[in-house]
């Protein structure tokens, strides 16, 4: 049976992973791994699934403070310009909702970091992640406690390590996605989506 203290820790490790600028730990694993040893239970399940979506969630509030206090030197940055144009619209809501869901990307990264440099309204924020991110600790953990065994059988490495080796994978697709112009990246999308609104119309 799970206990207040690893509910605590669970919590805890992912505030930890998750407030790290661009990178994402394995806590996904850890709480799969903490449910197998303690035995899964429906209700263990839902309340592992809230606790870590919630640790996951609230560590945003670390990218926003580092974007307010890196504010000036990204004030001319591109795509904070572009987040001040559209503040948390419907558009932003559903585009932090996907970020925040989407494994392996740390785009809400990205979102919170710009957004504290914006001054966007941090708590309008934090509401979509809460959902997003419990909903996304429900689908991982619910899948990786359908394959952990498998997988971490089929390639005899612990899955904690596997998740580790994933941080450094995480960091370099970081990288590369801090180097994208959203603004363009959006605009593009929309254009081949009006486009094929068109096609259809037209056929």
């Amino acid at each position: 049976m799970l206990n207040i203290g690893v509910l605590l820790f669970l919590f805890t490790i992912s505030f930890a992973f998750n407030a790290t600028p661009f990178f994402g730990g394995p806590y996904t694993i850890i709480a799969t791994t903490i449910l197998l040893q303690n035995g899964v239970t429906p209700l263990s399940f839902v309340i592992v699934s809230v606790v870590t979506g919630l640790g996951a969630a609230t560590s945003k509030t670390v990218m926003y403070a580092i974007g307010i206090s890196a504010k000036k030197p990204l004030q001319k940055n591109r795509n904070v310009i572009f987040l001040k144009k559209i503040g948390v619209n419907r558009g932003f809501s559903i585009t932090l909702f996907i970020a925040s869901v989407v494994p392996f990307l740390p785009m809400d990264d990205f979102l919170y970091l710009a957004g504290g440099a914006a001054k966007l309204n941090v708590l309008s924020m934090l509401q979509i992640s809460i959902v997003a991110k419990v909903i996304k600790s429900f689908i991982e953990i619910g899948t990786e406690f359908l394959g952990l065994k498998a997988i971490s059988e089929a390639v005899n490495v612990n899955p904690v390590e596997i998740g580790l080796i994933s941080i450094v994978i995480f960091g370099a697709l970081g990288y590369v996605l801090f180097k994208i112009d959203w603004e363009r990246a959006y605009e593009e999308a929309m254009t081949y989506v009006k486009r094929l609104i068109w096609k259809q119309k037209e056929g």
